[in-house]
Parts: structure tokens; C-alpha cells; sequence
């Protein structure tokens, strides 16, 4: 995923379905803990949630639980829980500007490559 550059961010718009990234390369669906490559996608399913055809992937990690794409513009997409209740686990997706995080937030030792 780094060094590919990213083209659209869906929104599905069952929830029981993953938030999916568009790439130069192709899509991906954004899990809990990680990514998977999708091999086919009925795009009818979902609504463009950010889009910026210019920015490049720079840093793609994960704790297990949030995962964070670093993209070229400054921003950086976050994916994870947003609250768990009797029904599961709310899924969901927020743009942040990188300046929102401390300097060395990405260089901490629990993140793992996606």
C-alpha cells in the first residue's frame, strides 16, 4: 500500500460491511487490525467518503485495533471502533491532519506495517 497513490475513500453503506480504499493499484477493504486486497467490489454499495487523486500513501500502520493511512496532503485517514454496545462493534472513519498527532506517535513500537 506505500507508495501507491490514493484515489477514493468509500463508506458503506450497510454497516455490516468494511470501509473500502481506492489506490492507483487497486482496492482495499479497512478491517479492524489491517487491510485486505479485494479482487471485486460492487462499488454501488458504498458513497465516496474523501477522494484527492494527487496524494501518495506514505505510511500505511496499525495497533491491532485503529489503523492509520499517511497521506502526501498531511492527512491522515483513521479507521476503528467508535463504541461497542449489545448490538457489537461500531466501525468507523475520520480524516485528521497529521499536526494532530505528537511527533513520534507513528514511530512507537506497537504499530505494525499493513
Amino acid at each position: 500500500m506505500t507508495n501507491e497513490y490514493f484515489i477514493k475513500l468509500y463508506e458503506p453503506l450497510n454497516e455490516d460491511d468494511w470501509y473500502i480504499i481506492q489506490t492507483n493499484r487497486g482496492f482495499y477493504s479497512i478491517r479492524i487490525g489491517g487491510v485486505n486486497v479485494e479482487r471485486k467490489i460492487n462499488i454501488h454499495r458504498y458513497k465516496i467518503f474523501y477522494e484527492d487523486i494527487e496524494a501518495k500513501i506514505k505510511l500505511a500502520v496499525t495497533d491491532g485495533e485503529w489503523s492509520y493511512i499517511i497521506l502526501s496532503n498531511g492527512k491522515v485517514l483513521c479507521f476503528g471502533s467508535n463504541y461497542v454496545d449489545e448490538e457489537g462493534i461500531s466501525f468507523g472513519a475520520e480524516i485528521r491532519n497529521l499536526e494532530d498527532f505528537d511527533d513520534s506517535f507513528f514511530a512507537e513500537d506497537f504499530f505494525n506495517s499493513m
